[in-house]
C-alpha cells in the first residue's frame, strides 16, 4: 500500500477499482457444482469450474491456451478426467473439516486451524493461472508452496486431534515458527505401514521441487529446452497439468488418511437438514468426487484402510431418522437467507456454498501488527553506502 494515495480520481480503471476495494470489507466467494443427472454418471467440471476461475478474468493468452489444453485432454481422457476429478475433490475435501471444542486461548483457532488449506487453495490457482498465461518457471515454483502447505495443513489436523488443544497451532501464530518438514512429514500422518509410501512420496516431491524452486537448475530444466521463444506457450508447457495433478495427488492422499469418512458417505441433507455437524461427514457427491480422483485399486487400499478409522462415526450418523421434506425445510434459516427454496436439494447446494464462504472468511487471519519500516532504514537498503554500513554493524 503506498504510503500516499493520490487525491484525485486515477485514470487507471484498474486503480479506482483497487483504492475503492481498500475502503471496503474482505470478500470471500465460494461456489459448488452439483451432479448433472446420477452422480456415477456426471462428468468431471470444467477445468475453470474445479479451480473457481471465471473466464472473464482470463487473458486471451489464457483463453487461447485452455482451448488447446482442453484438446490435448481429450486426447488422453482418462487420465485429463482423473485430473479434473482431483481438482474437484480437493475443493470439496473442505466440507469434512470440522471444528471440534479444543483447549487453547482463542475461540478464532477453531476456524484459523484451516488456514493452510485457504491458502494452498490460493496458491493452486495462481499455479494454474501462471500455466494458463504460459509463466512455466512460476507455476512450477508455485508446485512446492502448494505442498508445503498442504503438508503443514495435515500436521496441525493431526497434532490438535492427538494433543486435543489448538495451542501448538496458536503458539505458531504467535512466534511464526513452523516445525521442521521432517517434523511435519512425520506426525502428519499415523504411524503404520500403509502411510510409510505416502512419506516417501511427500519426501520425494519435495526434494525434486526444491530443486527448481529454491535452487540453481540445470540447462536440462530449462524452458528454453521446449520454447522457441523466451515467454510464451510450448506443447511440452500445455501438458503441465500432468505434473500439477501429481502433486495435488499427492496432497489429496493425506487428506484422505485423515478424513477416512469421506469414503462412505451419509445423505447429510435427509438426516440432519440444514443443521448438520459442522465437517465430518461427506454427502454422496462428495464420496463419489473423490472414488473418481482415484484409480480403482488405489480407491479400495484408501477405502479399506479408513473404514475401521471411520466405523462408528459413519454409525452414529447414519442412526439419525430421515427427515421429511418439509422438516428438512424447516431447519432452514429463513430468517437470514429468506424462505428455504422449494428445490431442496439446490437449497442444500446453496448452504454449503455459504458455508464454504464462512469458513474461509472465519480461516484469514488479519496481521496484527504493522510493521512500518523508517525512511532511514530504506535508504539504508537502497544504496551501497548503507549496505556498507549495515556489513560493519553487523561484524
Amino acid at each position: 500500500m503506498p504510503d500516499k494515495i493520490p487525491q484525485d480520481q486515477p485514470n487507471s480503471e484498474l486503480l479506482r477499482t483497487l483504492f475503492a476495494q481498500n475502503k471496503s470489507t474482505k470478500q470471500f466467494e465460494s461456489y459448488y457444482f452439483g451432479p448433472k443427472g446420477h452422480i456415477e454418471t456426471t462428468p468431471p467440471c470444467t477445468l475453470l469450474q474445479a479451480a473457481g476461475i471465471k473466464k472473464e478474468s482470463l487473458s486471451q493468452t489464457a483463453i487461447s491456451a485452455l482451448e488447446s489444453i482442453e484438446e490435448i485432454g481429450s486426447e488422453v481422457n482418462e487420465e485429463w478426467s482423473k485430473f479434473l476429478w482431483s481438482l474437484s475433490a480437493f475443493t470439496h475435501i473442505q466440507d469434512l473439516f470440522d471444528c471440534p471444542m479444543q483447549d487453547g486461548d482463542d475461540i478464532k483457532s477453531l476456524f484459523q486451524q484451516y488456514y493452510f488449506y485457504y491458502e494452498s487453495r490460493s496458491i493452486l490457482v495462481e499455479c494454474i493461472l501462471s500455466w494458463l498465461e504460459g509463466l512455466y518457471i512460476a507455476s512450477e515454483t508455485l508446485l512446492r508452496p502448494f505442498l508445503e502447505f498442504s503438508l503443514y495443513q495435515n500436521y496441525y489436523i493431526r497434532v490438535i486431534r492427538d494433543s486435543g488443544t489448538y495451542k501448538p497451532l496458536e503458539k505458531y501464530f504467535k512466534d511464526q515458527i513452523n516445525p521442521g518438514q521432517s517434523k511435519a512429514i512425520r506426525l502428519a500422518l499415523p504411524q503404520d505401514k500403509f502411510c510409510r509410501p505416502i512419506r516417501f512420496r511427500i519426501n520425494a516431491h519435495l526434494s525434486a521441487l526444491s530443486n527448481i524452486s529454491q535452487h540453481v537448475y540445470h540447462p536440462d530444466a530449462s524452458t528454453f529446452q521446449h520454447r522457441q521463444r523466451s515467454l510464451g506457450h510450448s506443447i511440452d508447457g500445455l501438458i503441465f497439468w500432468k505434473d500439477v495433478h501429481m502433486i495435488l495427488e499427492c496432497a489429496l492422499w493425506m487428506y484422505y488418511v485423515n478424513f477416512p469418512t469421506s469414503f462412505f458417505p451419509i445423505d447429510i441433507m435427509r438426516k440432519f437438514g440444514f443443521n448438520g455437524p459442522v465437517g465430518i461427514f461427506a454427502d454422496p457427491w462428495t464420496a463419489q468426487i473423490i472414488k473418481n480422483s482415484l484409480p480403482p485399486a488405489d480407491y479400495e487400499s484408501f477405502k479399506q484402510y479408513a473404514e475401521p478409522y471411520a466405523s462408528d462415526t459413519i454409525a452414529w450418523g447414519q442412526a439419525y431418522p430421515d427427515l421429511s421434506d418439509s422438516s428438512i425445510s424447516e431447519t432452514w434459516n429463513a430468517k437470514e437467507h429468506g424462505p428455504c427454496p422449494e428445490n431442496l436439494t439446490l437449497a442444500y447446494y446453496t448452504h454449503v456454498a455459504r458455508f464454504r464462504a464462512t469458513k474461509a472468511a472465519f480461516a484469514f487471519r488479519g496481521t496484527e501488527k504493522v510493521h512500518q519500516i523508517s525512511p532511514k532504514a530504506i535508504n539504508l537498503l537502497n544504496s551501497f553506502a548503507g549496505w556498507t554500513t549495515l556489513s560493519k554493524h553487523k561484524q
